[in-house]
Order: structure tokens, then sequence, then C-alpha cells
């Protein structure tokens, strides 16, 4: 069947509905029929226990009745709409929870006026108090959210929501595009001789059975709150108050996956503080009941004269001290709003009980001593949770027993004992050993300290060798650079002292070609020595041997000595043997006139 919206104008519409509500919601006809309603009961879970399947039936709407129409027929048995959704999606159950009446009763809503997300902010925030063991209340979750703006002048009212309040997000919407539900709505109502939920003994309605048209917006404070709602929202903020938020639909779906979300929270300083202010709450209300002054939390009472008719009073937010007890009736049975409960009865003092008594009531000992720490669901689903727990529970604790049993007859006593005095000594030995341990890590602790001080020291003369290695490589460099400036002009020195002693032998040749024209040169060489009044070629450096130091020095004059010196009145000539001689000018031939005036002379 297709989930699209069905819009048809009908044409007998209640007077005055068009005025305030949107045509939308007054068009929306529900294509649910009789053989739909049968099979809806019959695939689905709708009632929170099997005893109420019979008590209750889905009705199939006439084709112009809306979801918004409040009966037309006065005779007509009392009954409210529900759509689809709210059973196969969001988990909601009949007969609705004390929390869920309460919610619609002061704020003014029929179940269909108000939008599935907000039912799915509602069915969550319920999941989330049980599994922290908080009494889920209307403060509470009015301090959360706030209904968005009602309809207008300009605007008409529609399906009403539930938002965060400002600041204080923790839950992600259920569907960001819930818009298939429409047409998918049925009547609710009790059979024959059956006193409907939703009725109270006067048969007064509970909560609005069809739309109001003033819904009324309630906000609290935190001052409104009592200590275990504030530990509560402390919890809700440190772990969902910045995104990733709670994901609502994801818990729905599977809420054991937010038990283990909230075991692995367990350990945070906000779950402490919740756990802490429970147990000092409870211990406060069972000193209050001990001394007979009762519960110091006042049970919320409805004001008005009906949802039917105009509300005179709106309730508005009050401090309240500290939570009241569980109640002890079931939550999931609507109970007359005016009306504050049974008186809770006293119980019998500490240390009445006997363990050993065979008339001993372990119930009232649970009452007494156990209940008052901590809140347990009563309603109808949250009871068949509790069986199947205790079920599953006593299986595994029968098995667990069955093989303690069987360890225990294999291990006699003595054997334990001896197995516990080992352990014993094995303790005390690892005891010493922990403590030489510690021992050794003080001492290794300041062998490191001392290590770390040389290093620190050596790292110190490492650098101050680094600075003076530094300026000394500087030294050497600026030094070579100096060294290699003297090489340089050494070279240009040596280079102009040979082009010095060239030019002088030149000079010197010429000068000996104007004296003697006819010598022969040839042997006339700067690698020549004479020795013994003869010019010979010098001798190599390797062949001249070291002179004896002892050998006897001869009178005679070195070549060097004996060199004539320049004699104006004498020529220099060589012989035929090679030896040079000296003549004097007078007998060598004169040079005739014609030669010596072509004959250029060399300066001197």
């Amino acid at each position: 069947m297709s989930r699209k919206n069905i819009v048809e104008m009908s044409t007998k519409i209640p007077p005055g509905m068009t005025d305030w509500l949107d045509s939308i919601v007054l068009g929306c006809v529900t294509v649910a029929d009789r053989e739909y309603c049968e099979n809806f009961k019959r695939y689905h879970r709708i009632f929170g226990n099997r005893e109420d399947e019979g008590d209750y039936e889905l009705v199939a709407p006439d084709s112009e009745k809306r979801v918004s129409f409040p009966p037309l027929n006065q005779a007509e048995r009392p009954f409210f709409y529900a759509y689809d959704c709210f059973f196969t999606k969001l988990g909601i159950t009949i007969p609705f929870t004390e929390f869920e009446t309460e919610i619609l009763w002061n704020c003014n809503l029929a179940p269909t006026q108000l939008h599935p997300n907000s039912w799915a902010f509602m069915k969550i925030f319920q999941l989330l108090c049980q599994e922290l063991g908080v009494r889920p209340s209307l403060c509470l979750f009015l301090y959360l959210f706030v209904l968005t703006k009602v309809g207008t002048a300009k605007k008409k009212a529609s399906w009403i929501s539930f938002r965060a309040t400002q600041g204080r997000k923790v839950f992600s919407i259920f569907n960001d595009s819930f818009h298939d539900f429409k047409n998918f709505y049925f009547k609710v109502r009790a059979v024959d001789e059956v006193h409907p939920f939703f009725l109270d003994k006067n048969k007064e309605p509970t909560f609005p059975l069809w739309w109001q048209e003033n819904p009324v917006v309630l906000k609290y404070s935190l001052e409104s709150l009592d200590k275990v709602e504030r530990a509560f929202v402390g919890v809700l903020e440190e772990h969902w108050g910045e995104p990733p938020h709670l994901d609502t639909k994801k818990f729905l779906g599977d809420p054991t996956l937010l038990r283990s979300e909230l075991e692995m929270a367990s350990g945070s300083d906000s779950m402490k503080v919740l756990r802490k202010t429970k147990k000092t709450v409870a211990a406060q209300n069972l000193q209050r009941k001990t001394s007979g002054e009762g519960s110091s939390q006042v049970p919320p009472k409805k004001l008005g004269s009906g949802p039917q008719g105009p509300r005179k009073n709106i309730p508005t937010p009050q401090v309240r001290v500290a939570p009241t007890d569980p109640p002890l009736a079931s939550s999931g049975a609507a109970s007359s709003p005016s009306s504050a409960g049974p008186s809770p009865k006293r119980q019998r003092t500490s240390g009445a009980y006997d363990l050993n008594d065979k008339n001993f009531d372990g119930v009232a000992f649970a009452e007494e001593h156990i209940a008052p720490y901590g809140y347990v669901p009563t309603d109808d689903v949250s009871i068949r949770k509790h069986l199947d727990f205790i079920s599953s529970t006593s299986v595994r604790m029968a098995n667990l027993s069955a093989a303690l049993s069987r360890k225990f007859k294999k291990s006699p006593v003595n054997t334990t004992s001896a197995s516990l005095e080992n352990a014993k000594t094995k303790l005390e030995r690892a005891e010493g050993l922990r403590l030489e341990l510690e021992a050794k890590n003080i001492g290794l602790e300041l062998s490191l300290e001392k290590e770390k001080a040389r290093a620190t020291e050596a790292e110190a003369v490492a650098n101050l060798a680094r600075e003076n290695y530094i300026q000394t490589y500087g030294e050497l460099l600026r030094v070579k650079k100096k060294l290699q400036s003297s090489y340089y002009d050494y070279a240009e020195l040596q280079e102009h002292i040979a082009n010095g002693m060239t030019a002088l032998y030149e000079n010197l040749k010429a000068q000996v070609r104007v004296l003697a024209p006819h010598a022969d040169l040839s042997l006339f060489s700067m690698n020549n020595i004479v020795e013994d009044g003869k010019i010979v070629p010098a001798p190599n450096e390797d062949e001249t041997s070291a002179p004896n130091p002892k050998a006897k020095t001869s009178g005679a004059p070195s070549a060097e000595t004996t060199r004539p010196e320049a004699d104006p009145d004498v020529e220099i000539l060589n012989g035929p043997d090679g030896v040079v001689g000296t003549v004097p000018i007078s007998v060598i031939p004169t040079v005739p006139q014609d030669a010596a005036m072509g004959a250029k002379l060399d300066p001197l």
C-alpha cells in the first residue's frame, strides 16, 4: 500500500475548526479499513502485555472523519486516534505510561496532535531514565524540551513538536523527513464492560482525546529540578551535550545498545555524582519514613476542569525538594490525575529481620533496605523485561553454582588452605622483590642523573673545543693566504732576477764582442766555470762530492779568486786548446777603418 498523503476536504467539518486548524490536517484521509485494523492488531505489538489485547480494539474511522475531529455522536464510546507509526517505529504501547499521560494532559495535547518525532523524544527519555534509575518527570522533560510555536493568525496550527531548549540539546531527531504517517491512523477504544485506561474513575479523560486549539507551553529552569534530576542532567551534558548527540533512532531500535553505552560511561565523574546523589536522597527518604514524616515530594496534580473544556488554571513550575520513592502501583495503568495514590506502608525498623527465621519476609526486607536505593519501573513492558532478566540470570547462576560445586569437590579443603598459604608466601616474595626493584630503580635514577651531568659537562667542553677549532682554522686560513701571497711575490722576484741576470749576461757578451770581435764566444756561457786557468763546463750538483773537512786546503786560489780582474789594456782571447787567455791590446791587429765604422756597438 502506498504511503503518500491523501488529501480530501470534507464537507462535515465541526464548526470553528477551520478558523485555527491548517487545511492539510483537515484534509488527510485515513487509508485504514476494517481489514487493515484487524491485520495490524494481529501482526504488530500494540499492547504492553497480552492481558490487554482483549480489552481494546482498533476501529477504522468513517471516510468523513479526520484525525483531529471530536466525536460527532456523543453516544459513541470514548476513543482516541493513534498513528500506526507509534507502534511500528517508536515502540509505544497501550496503555500509555504515567509519564506520557502526564505530558499530554499538562501540555493539553491529543496523542495524534503531537508529531511522531516528539513521541520519539518522550520514548528515548523514558528509556534513558529507566537505565539510570531515575523517575521520568514532567519538569525534567520540559527542562530539556519546549513546545514549538502553535498556530497564529498568519499561520494556522498543524502538528506540534517538542524541540530541544536552547543550549540543552542532548538527543538527535528520530527522522528528519517524517512525513509518511498522516494517512495511517485509526481509533483505539475499549470493548464493552471494560474501563479504559484513558478515563479516570469519574469517567473523565486523563488526557485530551482529540485536538486542542490552545496547547500549553511550559518551561522549567534548573532550579525547578531536585538533586537527582540535576545530577541526571549532568550526565546528559557530559556525554551528549556536544555533538555527536545521543542517537535517538539507533537506541530506540535496539535499547541494549544504550545499556552498553551507559556501562562504558559508568566510570565518568557525572555518573559517580548521580549514583552518590541517589543514595543520599534514598537514605533521607528512608529516614523520613522511619520518623513518620513521609516523602518530601508532592505528586503532580492535574489542573483545570478537563481537556475538552477551556483550561482556567495553567500549571506553573514549582521548586521541588527531593524525589519520592518509586510508586508501588504499575506506571503502565494511568491513575486519576487528582489522586495522590495510597499512602506508603510503615516499614519495620532496622534489625527486626532474622535471616535464619523460616518465616523471613524477603519482600519486606527488600522494600525497606534495597528498594530505596534505586527506582525500578513496574509498567507492563518493564515487568516482562524484569522476568526475562530473572529467568536468564537464574539459569546462569545455576550453571555457575554447578561449575563451582564440581571444582570444589575436586579440591579438598586442606589443599585449598595450602594453596592460600603458598599464594601468601608468593605474595610476600613478590613484595620483597618489588621493594628490591624500587631500591634498584632509585640507584639507577641517581646514576642516570650523574650521567646526565657528565654528558652536560662533556657537551660544554665539546662546544668550547669546537669554538677553538673554528678560531684556529680561521687563523690557519689567514696564514695560508699570506703564504700564498708571499709565494707569488717570491716567484715574481725570481722571475725578475732571472730576467735581470739574462739581460746582464747578454750585455757582457755584447761588450766582449766589441772588445774582441774575432774571439770565439761559444764557450762563454753562464753554465761554464774557470778551473786551472781554463773554461770548463760546470759539474752537476750530484757529481760534486762533499768536501772533506780533514783535507788540507791548498793555497791555490779558486777559479773565482784567480779570475783576472778587468784590465783596460788587455783583451780576452780563446786559445786553440779552448783556454781563454789574455793578450795586450797593442799586439792585436788593428781593424780597418771602414769595418770599425760599420760596426754597431752595444751600449754599456
